[in-house]
């Protein structure tokens, strides 16, 4: 099976994060029109998820309707055919995806199957470490860190009170203080609610390196520290966690914190299926790609966290964030559709002109360039943020329909309150 059967350029997008899901909906659009092009959006869920909000629906700020949107509601009025299957392979000689519901043949293939956390050798990680990259971490995740409060609650000796209320989070990038920013509001008020004692309860950040956010301009990081020690939250710099079992995080100095909970936020891993194509990848699993997005096959682009794009301008990697994301996804799909039509492929750019860092619920920060926002002005950009990114993602119809989901799901839950 190589490719189409009826006529048809067939274009499989493999992921429906938010490289996915650009480059689906900008074909979807491109294609409208023309008869001879099928863009197929391969998935195992069912959602599009916001990662970047999934701190708040561990700590209930945000509900499950505000952290994902159904693909059901995100293709509807396009042309896009969603197929719910999880990728078990690639043949590239026979351009075929291979899933657990069947194949897929493809004439060009667009890879953004997201990274796995890359616990870099630290021995039980994966074993005793929770993780918060789906809504399913997140409520276990949830549902762990309550049990332990009614527990301490019940718990004599301070020791072992202390133990199950200490909260160790590894990696100190922006998801990681970002992570441990949220989490000490959450503790608080759960401290409240089951009467536990303030200084039972500790957050710690380890980082291997020396400083916090060290990606970020160093400004921004001196802030992020300031924020922490006033916080309370202990952070240490310069000692990677090396072990990690059920009772006890182990770092490479010889440190060791007794803790029943470990937050693994650490560097990630392409997913293994770049390597398994068979397509070139650097140490980290990441796809080469040139400034097209085009692997070793001409056919197949790779975006997102499966990609380590250079861009060309800088000689510098794209960082993982969404905009750029919304960007690769974006080009890819447009220099397919200029290779089926006959018109230029586009060069991808990897800048980005800002992004918010949230230092807590009340401290957003707004960064461009080297300048550092702070609040009213960041606290308005992050009130935008997520309508920004809808619109950003599928254009005005889109926005419009997923906020129309919004008010139909909490006009559905008033009613059912009314009622009880």
């Amino acid at each position: 099976m190589q490719g189409s059967t009826d006529g048809k350029k067939r274009v499989v997008v493999v992921g429906a994060g938010t490289a996915g899901l650009s480059a689906g909906l900008h074909l979807g659009r491109l294609a409208r029109r023309r008869k001879d092009i099928r863009v197929i959006l391969v998935d195992e869920n069912d959602i599009h998820l916001m990662s970047h909000l999934l701190r708040d629906y561990l700590t209930k700020k945000r509900g499950a309707d505000e952290v994902s949107i159904p693909l059901e509601t995100a293709l509807d009025g396009t042309e896009i055919e969603f197929v719910r299957a999880r990728v078990t392979g690639i043949d590239t000689g026979r351009q075929i995806v291979k899933t657990d519901q069947g194949q897929q043949g493809y004439d060009y293939l667009v890879l953004a199957p997201g990274s796995v956390a890359d616990y870099g050798g630290a021995v039980g990680t994966r074993e005793h470490a929770y993780t918060l990259k789906t809504m399913d971490d997140a409520e276990a995740l949830r549902e762990h860190v309550v049990e332990l409060f009614k527990r301490a609650a019940r718990e004599s000796e301070d020791e072992e009170c202390k133990s199950m209320l200490t909260f160790v989070i590894g990696g100190g990038g922006v998801a990681g203080v970002e992570l441990a920013m949220s989490l000490s509001e959450w503790l608080d008020e759960l401290r409240l609610s089951h009467w536990v004692p303030t200084e039972q309860i500790e957050v710690v950040l380890v980082e291997e390196l020396e400083v916090v956010m060290p990606s970020y301009p160093r400004q921004v990081s001196e802030i992020a520290e300031s924020v922490l020690r006033e916080k309370g939250i202990r952070h240490l710099y310069g000692s990677p966690i090396v072990k990690v079992t059920p009772t006890h995080v182990h770092l490479s100095d010889g440190v060791r914190i007794p803790t029943k909970t470990v937050i693994w936020s650490g560097g990630v891993r392409a997913n293994l299926l770049i390597k398994e194509a068979g397509l070139r990848v650097y140490a980290d699993g990441r796809a080469v790609v040139n400034s097209h997005l085009q692997s070793n096959y001409s056919n197949i682009y790779v975006i997102g966290d499966a990609a380590s794009f250079v861009d060309p301008r800088t000689g510098l990697r794209a960082p993982d964030v969404a905009q750029v994301a919304r960007r690769e996804g974006v080009t890819a799909v447009q220099n397919i559709y200029a290779d089926i039509v006959g018109g230029i492929s586009r060069t991808c750019r990897g800048g980005i002109f800002g992004y918010i860092v949230s230092l807590g619920e009340r401290r957003p920060l707004v960064v461009i360039g080297e300048r550092v926002f702070p609040e009213p002005l960041a606290k308005l950009v992050e009130r935008v943020r997520d309508f920004m990114a809808l619109y950003r993602l599928g254009g005005v119809k889109f926005l419009s329909r997923c906020l129309s989901r919004r008010r139909g799901e909490v006009s559905g839950s008033e009613s059912q309150e009314e009622a009880a």
